[in-house]
């Protein structure tokens, strides 16, 4: 029996090879038992499946023996190096999702070609868009298992469907879809059995509101965004005009939230402190100008603030160190010591007599100052 070629509408994004994690393997047994997918294995024939087609190329869609049982689906692309062809759930049989949560993909496979994991999203305003397009599987000339861990599930979702597509020319045979809920990014108990103990890589990709000069991960799991001025002129120009920015971002809401900016820390130096908070140091003094040919004029690059900041992640605000560093840092190096001070030193100066700054400076968290002179 063939498979239904009736499309399905989808809208189609980019493809940008950029996910979770791939793992060879099944899903671990620390994950929920629950399989997601109605008719896994094709029992039931097409139930609950159609073909995704997108692309040139041409494509036979045939059923072959599979990993344990009479049925798994064949998709054969000939010609068509951007050709995909995959099965994928009808929208009827899509997996439920909930913005924040995360998935286990699974699937028994074997194949010739190029192959990844295509996930497609059905938004509560846009209908069904293109997700999530996984890093290539490995080429297996017999049945192996392969996992894919998503990204978190993007505010508005309400579900899911997805497949093991054939890219450009080669054979694919698919069988036993597994979908499970989690490991989720969520505080709460691990579910990641070999993540758990030993920890699991993963690659995310996601759009930024602006352009992130410094980043730290915060004690609370979100990630604190820098960008100041964020190397835009412009922006420097219109001082303390709300120019300045930074963001936090929350992976598991895949929120951002701005953060008002004092002084322009675009290339500040950064530490955080044993109490959670981040202490910033230093920033963009002055921008350099140009004369009428666009050549940089002589010392007149890049100068160094010397203030500093300590940004708190409970109340997403920056608040102000009282005195000030010897001399301004553009680009400082700081470093926290054992005895939870900070050492920090280097970056462009704050005057035009000299290039780096000569001087160190020693912070005390205890004080919250920094001292004169400089001492441990």
């Amino acid at each position: 029996m063939k498979f239904s070629r009736r499309r399905v509408p989808i809208v189609l994004f980019g493809t940008a090879l950029a996910a979770a994690a791939v793992i060879p393997g099944a899903v671990p047994s620390a994950v929920a038992a629950t399989n997601l997918v109605a008719n896994p294995g094709f029992e039931k024939g097409t139930t609950c499946w159609t073909t995704f087609k997108a692309g040139g190329g041409s494509a036979k869609f045939t059923w072959a023996r599979g990993s344990h049982g009479k049925k798994a689906f064949q998709a054969t692309v000939r010609g068509g190096g951007n050709a995909e062809r995959a099965a994928v759930q009808t929208p009827k049989c899509a997996v439920k999702a909930k913005p924040g949560k995360r998935f286990s993909l699974g699937v028994t496979y074997k194949n010739t070609g190029k192959a990844a994991f295509v996930l497609f999203r059905k938004d509560s305003a846009k209908g069904w868009v293109r997700w999530d397009t996984s890093p290539y599987i490995p080429v297996s000339r017999t049945f192996r298992k392969v996992t894919y861990r998503t990204n978190v599930v993007p505010e508005g979702t309400t579900a899911i469907r997805w497949g093991i597509s054939q890219f450009g020319a080669g054979t694919l045979v698919t069988d036993d879809y597994r979908a499970y809920n989690g490991p989720n990014t969520g505080q709460g108990t691990c579910t990641d059995g070999t993540g758990c103990a030993k920890g699991r890589w993963a690659v995310r990709s996601i759009n930024t509101p602006e352009r992130a000069i410094h980043s730290v991960l915060l004690r609370n799991g979100k990630v604190l965004l820098i960008a100041g001025s964020g190397s835009n002129a412009a922006n420097f120009k219109a001082f303390n005009k709300g120019t300045f920015k930074t963001y936090v971002f929350d992976p598991v809401k895949n929120t951002f939230k701005k953060v008002y900016t004092p002084v322009d820390l675009f290339c500040a130096g950064h530490v955080q402190l044993s109490d959670g908070k981040v202490l910033v140091v230093g920033g963009t003094l002055t921008y350099p100008t140009y004369d009428q040919k666009q050549a940089e004029i002589p010392n007149t690059g890049f100068r160094g603030l010397n203030a500093s900041y300590l940004f708190n992640p409970s109340t997403n605000r920056y608040e102000k160190i009282t005195s000030k560093m010897k001399d301004g840092h553009w680009y400082a190096s700081a470093t926290q010591l054992g005895n939870g001070d900070v050492f920090a030193a280097g970056g462009n100066s704050a005057t035009l007599s000299k290039e780096i700054s000569p001087d160190v400076e020693y912070y005390s968290a205890k004080q919250k100052k920094w001292l004169r002179p400089a001492q441990s």
